[in-house]
């Protein structure tokens, strides 16, 4: 039921939201088993992580301002507000598919958080950081990186080399630190074979 709720408000946002949730998912359910989640949190949090991109989709050029945060026009602010309106939706989504309050707190507490960029995001719990590294997953895939590419109008393999620089500084665990090499590799060798690399 949270899953049927959660799509309404991702189709509304970035025109990616509801296949990267999707993604993130999949990451987020083998994270589980590797660090031990409580799945009965993490898979709620990461179905509702972007939620709060809906209450902005009149916003022109949302995907540019809140993608990537290393390349200009990246907004702060609006990236916030997302995590913030996140949280309302999430809360809302929660009662009303009356799902345990305690768990529901956890998971809300999550959406507003998962992307937080200051000392925060070091002191979290294993379900917080399942979700936060699942999210940051997405990035290292080949939709993520085509993404970043289309929409920024770089290279791929320029994509892919400043990802490597920023890995160890993405990642809470060691768990998604070597899935995030794995899928590195795969696209590697896909750039590769395209003759793409250099």
């Amino acid at each position: 039921m949270i899953w049927n709720e959660a799509q309404k408000y991702l189709i509304q946002g970035r025109w990616f939201d509801l296949s990267h949730t999707l993604v993130a998912l999949d990451f987020v359910k083998r994270l589980n088993i590797l660090e031990k989640g409580d799945e009965t949190i993490t898979i709620p949090a990461i179905m509702l992580h972007d939620v709060g991109y809906s209450a902005f989709s009149k916003i022109k050029d949302l995907v540019i301002l809140t993608t990537a945060p290393w390349i200009p026009p990246f907004s702060k602010e609006l990236k916030k507000a997302h995590l913030i309106e996140g949280a309302r939706i999430s809360e809302q989504i929660l009662q009303k598919v009356k799902y345990d309050a305690i768990k529901s707190e956890e998971i809300v507490k999550i959406v507003e958080t998962h992307e937080n960029e200051d000392d925060s995001r070091f002191k979290r719990n294993i379900n917080q950081a399942i979700v936060a590294d699942a999210d940051a997953l997405t990035r290292v895939t080949d939709m993520g990186i085509r993404i970043i590419t289309e929409e920024y109008g770089l290279k791929e393999e320029d994509v892919v080399a400043n990802f490597i620089k920023h890995l160890d500084r993405w990642f809470l665990t060691k768990s998604a630190r070597n899935m995030a090499d794995e899928e590195l590799r795969k696209v590697s060798a896909f750039i590769k074979y395209t003759g793409m690399w250099k």
